[in-house]
């Protein structure tokens, strides 16, 4: 399935040339920005859970990263890409009591009264999937999407396997596995004082 809902567009500006508001400057610290929400997960049965997640921002990715990742993807594909980000520890997050997964690309932009977080990670291939060969393999990236308002409250929503390419007119292209993006509800952000 294709996903070209706001989502796409946020992303396509996300990885765009324009992409100057809100850059912060590279530099190792500890985790200075939370964002916690509830995530509505698919169960079974059809049913669905809610899981308590955290997102924990160490530095935000800059400008010339981002274009330098765009053109990895234009050039090279998503395994270069991939190769290129997986190392990369700009933040992380986790499920309530379950191991963390890096987060590789932050990037953060504003907006009228409000703010959008942006997180591109390589997702982790599980067993089963290696040793069965199953097209979810080629969906090697989880994207998460914050809209923040002006006091850090909104909603978020996570694509947790995606592929990412451009198109012959240069446009960003998102295809989902599955059908819906797993909603984030409850978002809230937190700045940490320095």
């Amino acid at each position: 399935m294709r996903f070209r809902k706001p989502l796409s567009l946020l992303l396509l500006a996300f990885l765009s040339l324009t992409a100057l508001a809100g850059s912060e400057t590279k530099e190792k610290q500890k985790p200075k920005e939370t964002i916690t929400c509830t995530a509505i997960m698919p169960a079974a049965r059809g049913r669905m859970a809610n899981v308590q997640m955290t997102f924990y921002i160490n530095e935000y990715t800059s400008d010339e990263d981002v274009l330098k990742y765009a053109e990895i993807l234009k050039t090279s594909g998503e395994e270069k890409l991939r190769d290129a980000i997986k190392d990369i520890e700009a933040g992380y997050f986790a499920p309530a009591g379950k191991l963390r997964t890096l987060a590789n690309v932050i990037r953060t932009r504003p907006k009228d009264k409000g703010k959008l977080i942006s997180i591109v990670t390589v997702r982790e291939i599980q067993f089963l999937e290696a040793y069965y060969g199953t097209r979810s393999r080629d969906y090697e990236f989880t994207i998460v999407q914050f809209d923040l308002d002006e006091n850090g409250k909104g909603r978020g929503t996570m694509l947790v396997g995606a592929r990412l390419e451009f198109n012959q007119k240069g446009q960003l292209v998102i295809e989902q596995l599955g059908n819906l993006p797993v909603q984030l509800l409850g978002v809230k952000y937190t700045k940490k004082e320095q």
